[in-house]
């Protein structure tokens, strides 16, 4: 017995209409016409017969006992697709990273999942604010993210699992290149390459700006690091990055930035505690913490 079928003949004894009900269902009528001459095929016998003279619809005995049975299955149907989403989204993995944190950090944790994991593991890849914001709207179940401050919210375990800096990427060609530490008064007027507002790195040179205006000056942004990396390497400003982020194909080299003013960054895995954990979310959170916390 085929489910939306008798979505459609519930529908067609509450309407009294084929075209109605393909209407509702955004199908063809012959759509709806051929369901319930399908249930009809199935059960053996007739369900519905259409007056013309009276245009009305008149439920068969059959059709009779299949309506009180069938009212009940259709009215189940969301609660069992609910509960199948739920399944499904045990089975299928999620976990937000920022494109920088995802870039320096995932690599570490990829290298203790099981294959199996990582194919039914998905990279929900948003700003760290916008991640704590699908964490908080439930939809998003646990996240690792970056700020300026350790996180503390109601009905979330926040557990830090780093605390990194910053260091200044700059093209081998640059003026920098023989400073092995930086300070900032040595950034006056520097063209920089950010991050879209809502990265991390954004907010780490915003607080920079706040206390020395003149010490960097943004002429481009953008949420792709990949593209910061090359417009660096072309000479065409410095940026910041996180950790080991950069290797020798990339064609840069760092630099540690010698200023107690710049914050540092708090990498935390943030999940929430008023839902039941299953055991493959609980692996995942304990392969992520081992992974960043031992490295």
């Amino acid at each position: 017995m085929n489910l939306q079928s008798l979505q459609y003949f519930e529908k067609l004894i509450e309407l009294q209409n084929y075209s109605s009900v393909a209407d509702y269902f955004n199908v063809y009528q012959s759509t709806v016409s051929m369901g319930i001459k399908r249930l009809e095929k199935d059960l053996g016998c007739r369900l519905v017969i259409h007056n013309f003279k009276r245009n009305e619809l008149i439920l068969t005995s059959a059709g009779k006992a299949l309506h009180k049975y069938a009212k009940v299955m259709v009215g189940q149907l969301p609660l069992i697709n609910n509960d199948l989403k739920k399944y499904q989204q045990q089975l299928n993995l999620e976990l937000g990273m920022p494109p920088m944190v995802d870039n320096t950090y995932f690599p570490k944790v990829a290298m203790n999942l099981s294959n199996s994991m990582l194919l039914n593991l998905k990279i929900v890849d948003r700003t760290s604010k916008e991640l704590l914001r699908l964490l908080k709207r439930d939809e998003l179940n646990m996240a690792v993210v970056a700020s300026v401050k350790p996180i503390k919210l109601k009905d979330f375990h926040s557990e830090i699992l780093a605390k990194d800096k910053f260091k200044l990427i700059v093209s081998k060609q640059s003026s920098l290149v023989n400073k092995k530490k930086i300070e900032l008064k040595d950034l006056d007027s520097q063209k920089v390459i950010q991050m879209d507002d809502g990265f991390i790195q954004a907010d780490v040179i915003n607080e920079i700006k706040k206390k020395y205006p003149d010490a960097l000056d943004v002429i481009y942004r953008t949420k792709d690091p990949e593209l910061i990396k090359e417009l660096v390497s072309a000479n065409v400003g410095i940026s910041m990055i996180l950790g080991e982020e950069i290797d020798e194909k990339d064609d840069l080299l760092t630099i540690d930035l010698d200023c107690y003013n710049i914050p540092d960054v708090y990498i935390s895995l943030i999940w929430r505690t008023s839902r039941k954990i299953n055991e493959r979310t609980q692996k995942l959170i304990n392969t992520v913490v081992d992974s960043i916390k031992v490295s």
